[in-house]
Order: C-alpha cells, then structure tokens, then sequence
C-alpha cells in the first residue's frame, strides 16, 4: 500500500488514538517532516527500515515488504511508503495498530476538516 498525505492528514494522524508521533523520511534518510516528542532519531533510522524490509521480502521470495511494524523502547513504530519516502508512526505500546493502518490508509480519499 503505497498512499499520498497532504499537511493537513499529518495533523490527522499526529491526533489518532495512541500515535506519540511521526515522521517523513526521504530514500536518503533526510526528515521531510516530523511531529511529536523524540521523533527525530527515529526519523533517522527509517531509511535503514525500509531497506530491512526490502531485504527480508527479497529473501523470503516474496517481494518487497514496504510497510512494516517494529517493537521499540517506548512502544512500536510503523512503516507505511508515501512513493519514494516513508512514514514513520511511533505508536503507544497498547495502540491498535491494524485500526490505525486502516484510519491512514482511508485518508487520501476523506476530505479534510482541520
């Protein structure tokens, strides 16, 4: 599932229940955007994620993975590809993660109304 956010679908989804904050990397690692406390190292590492699941698709023979969940220090962190770049959503630890991918997943195609 590759989707397009705008500015305004960020903001959506930095005030979903049990998302702490998020972040958009490019290919090279570069933050395009982040919200939240504590996101910028994350930001960093996203890049390194995405080519973790890339190589783990390929290695299973099952293509590419592109969108991916991993357990960290203070909850969990999913990756969603945005094209070429790539979401980071860090996660409370007793967030529904399947309700949050579905919520992000619909919102290019809800309008807007922040």
């Amino acid at each position: 599932m590759t989707i397009n956010l705008s500015k305004k679908d960020f903001i959506r989804i930095n005030y979903m229940p049990g998302v702490l904050g998020l972040v958009v990397c490019d290919q090279q690692g570069e933050v395009l955007s982040q919200h939240g406390d504590g996101i910028e190292a994350i930001g960093q590492s996203l890049v390194y994620f995405r080519q973790l699941l890339e190589l783990i698709g390929g290695t299973c023979g099952v293509g590419d993975l592109n969108e991916g969940q991993f357990a960290v220090a203070n909850g969990t962190l999913l990756l969603v590809p945005l094209g070429s770049d790539t979401l980071g959503v860090l996660c409370e630890p007793k967030a529904k993660l399947g309700d949050l991918l579905q919520q992000i997943s619909q919102l290019e195609n809800t309008p807007a109304h922040v």
